[in-house]
């Protein structure tokens, strides 16, 4: 049995086939999430176009993923992270991180705001009434908003290990109560703990949209740098005992039917049509702790699922995992030009958005192959590949 106390000290040379597969779900979920939002009830006016109809399947389409996927994300760019610093030590990871962090977003942000500019002119000319961009100041993050937190959250643990405040060698990581919860049947309502308390502590929160990211430049709400926080700060914890992952992939199917329960509690309270409107009083509590617990069951099941199936090199899900960076960082504009095109077509509405979805991941992947992977793009935002 593994002695979960022991400090794990990573090979520089293996790759972690489970969590590389993790991540690029996470990224290429968002294709789903926001090919969705043209064809959910209640998002009219929250959109560049929308459907005259709607459907429960975009509905939760859109619910589950985005239920879990970044705190999942940043759970496994706080391992990553703190492996990194490892093997390559502060100053290089810095320059790496500059390099594919920093950089790529001052890159690609203009682009994604010329793609959606231009969608917005398509749009307007084929008769669409596109909604007016929000009345608050400030430059929009769009779905970049990922890049800026990490940014922050890089930024905060150098000056903590600089500081001999957060810990990097695995040898000085300690063990005690917290490990032994994260061990037990416990773990995803004690990781809930945090998420809920900082969602109920704000009253803007809209439960239906889980928790809020930050569509601007400054400091997030309380619900993103808690809930995403905690999130990194785990992987950060896993990184010297990835043993856990063993543990959980023993309860995978456990923590499965803790999240499907939460969000069943959820949607059964609350129902599948997105609502804008705060909560209060004892409906605020069972919204927040339902979804808290939804995403680290979720969280821990899909960690548990893919240690136990996917811990080893696949061919097909390793070009995936390389070609999820640019797919997502690229997808918003595409996604919403595609929508602009099939949204006033007479066929079903699942199939209108699973078409979006299919041209989108088609168009990107291609894109990735013939003029990303082996070029200097490429080399930017994901190292040279090899095979």
């Amino acid at each position: 049995m593994t002695n979960l106390s022991e400090p794990c000290r990573s090979n520089p040379q293996v790759r972690l086939h489970a969590l590389d597969a993790l991540r690029a779900g996470a990224l290429l979920l968002g294709l789903l999430v926001h090919s969705a939002m043209a064809f959910m009830a209640g998002t009219e006016n929250a959109w560049i176009v929308h459907d005259k109809g709607s459907s429960p399947l975009a509905d939760l389409a859109f619910f589950v993923p985005h239920m879990f996927r970044m705190v999942l994300f940043f759970m496994i760019a706080g391992l990553f992270a703190r492996l990194g610093i490892q093997q390559l030590g502060r100053r290089a990871f810095v320059k790496d991180r500059i390099k594919r962090i920093v950089l790529v977003f001052i890159g690609f942000w203009p682009v994604i705001m010329a793609g959606i500019i231009a969608t917005a002119i398509v749009a307007q000319a084929a008769g669409f009434a596109v909604p007016p961009p929000p009345k608050a100041g400030g430059v929009p993050l769009f779905h970049l908003w990922f890049l800026y937190v990490m940014t922050l959250f890089y930024a905060a643990t150098l000056a903590g290990t600089a500081l001999r405040l957060i810990k990097v060698d695995p040898a000085e990581s300690v063990g005690g109560i917290g490990e032994r919860l994260l061990a037990s049947p416990l773990a995803a309502p004690v990781l809930a703990i945090p998420l809920a308390g900082a969602m109920l502590a704000d009253p803007r929160w809209l439960p239906w949209f889980g928790v809020p990211t930050p569509d601007q430049f400054g400091l997030p709400g309380a619900g993103a740098l808690v809930g995403y926080g905690c999130a990194y700060a785990l992987g950060w914890w896993l990184a010297a005992r990835l043993a856990m992952l063993g543990v959980w992939a023993g309860r995978w199917r456990l923590n499965l039917g803790l999240a499907v329960g939460a969000s069943a509690v959820f949607l059964w309270q609350f129902g599948l049509k997105p609502d804008f409107a705060p909560l209060h009083g004892p409906q605020w509590i069972l919204a927040a702790t339902s979804y808290g617990l939804g995403a680290w069951g979720w969280t821990l099941a899909l960690t548990g699922l893919a240690q136990t199936y996917l811990n080893r090199p696949v061919r097909e899900v390793r070009y995936l995992a390389d070609a999820s960076y640019w797919i997502y960082l690229l997808h918003l504009p595409v996604v919403m030009l595609l929508q602009v095109v099939v949204i006033r077509s007479d066929i079903p509405l699942a199939i209108k958005m699973e078409a979006v979805v299919l041209a989108a991941t088609a168009l990107l992947l291609g894109t990735y192959h013939l003029l990303v992977r082996r070029s200097w793009i490429g080399a930017w935002i994901n190292g040279r590949r090899k095979g």
